[in-house]
C-alpha cells in the first residue's frame, strides 16, 4: 500500500475515430472513443475509463464522459451521466481508491475539458 503511494503515476490517452454508417452509406458523422488509462512506471493499468461520443461537423453529442486527470497526488475522475444537468468528480488515491465524491454541474466540466 505504502508502495503505491510513492510511486510516480501517468496519463495516457488514446483516441479511435470511426466513420458512423447508416446501412452500407458512411455519413458526415464521427464516432469517437476516448480512452483515458492511469499507469505506473511497470505498466500497469491503475484505472481506465472511457468517453464516447458522436461529431458532426462542430457539434459533440457525448453517449458516455467519463475523463480523467492528474491533479497533484491524486487521481480524479470527471463523469456525466446521459441527459443530466449534473456531474461528479471523484477523487482517488494513487492506489486507485476513491476519497471522496462530489457532485457539481455538467457545463462546468464541459468547459474545463473543451477549453483545453
Amino acid at each position: 500500500m505504502a508502495s503505491c503511494l510513492q510511486s510516480d503515476i501517468y496519463l495516457k490517452t488514446e483516441i479511435q475515430e470511426k466513420s458512423r454508417r447508416i446501412l452500407f452509406f458512411k455519413t458526415h458523422d464521427k464516432k469517437i472513443k476516448t480512452i483515458d488509462r492511469i499507469i505506473d512506471l511497470d505498466s500497469n493499468i491503475i484505472l481506465q475509463r472511457v468517453t464516447k461520443s458522436i461529431e458532426s461537423g462542430d457539434t459533440w453529442r457525448f453517449k458516455i464522459f467519463n475523463r480523467l486527470e492528474i491533479e497533484g497526488n491524486e487521481i480524479v475522475e470527471y463523469l456525466i451521466t446521459k441527459n443530466s444537468d449534473n456531474g461528479k468528480v471523484i477523487s482517488y488515491n494513487k492506489c486507485g481508491e476513491k476519497i471522496r465524491e462530489k457532485n457539481v454541474k455538467s457545463n462546468l466540466i464541459l468547459t474545463k475539458f473543451m477549453t483545453n
